[in-house]
């Protein structure tokens, strides 16, 4: 594994500690959660529902719903490193912000959970969150009947 040095001016740094108590997150997870988030804006196609490890994305407590991002994307609730619920939204922050019907109970049986996520542009984000549910099986989404 390499080593990062980084430089920050004051206000960067006060910044990157602020937002680590607020997520819950050290300052090592933070970074490298937004480095991970880079492959997908330069290589969209190349995370597949078969190969993503949600809890490596970028995440805010469940808790925290409010910091979430304004990104279109498939997201991801997890309770330690176990996926409970999968959707996907135009923009998550107004998908949290509009009472999402699930939130609350999820919440409040889940007080740890967190929320991650992986931008998806609308062409893709419902096959790739039909994909993810298949194969994490969340127990908070609803099977069709068959």
């Amino acid at each position: 594994m390499g080593t990062l040095n980084l430089r920050l001016p004051e206000s960067e740094l006060e910044l990157l500690q602020e937002f680590c108590e607020m997520t819950e997150r050290n300052q090592t997870d933070v970074i490298r959660s937004y480095i991970r988030s880079l492959e997908e804006k330069i290589n969209p196609k190349r995370i597949k529902p078969a190969t993503i490890t949600p809890y490596l994305l970028p995440s805010v407590p469940l808790s925290k719903w409010q910091m979430v991002q304004q990104v279109s994307c498939v997201y991801f609730v997890m309770d330690d490193e176990e996926v409970i619920y999968i959707g996907n939204a135009q923009n998550l922050y107004e998908r949290m912000t509009g009472n999402h019907h699930k939130r609350a109970s999820l919440l409040q049986e889940n007080p740890s959970a967190r929320i991650h996520w992986i931008e998806r542009i609308k062409s893709s984000r419902v096959d790739f969150e039909k994909k993810c549910i298949a194969r994490f099986k969340p127990k908070y989404n609803v099977s069709p009947s068959s």
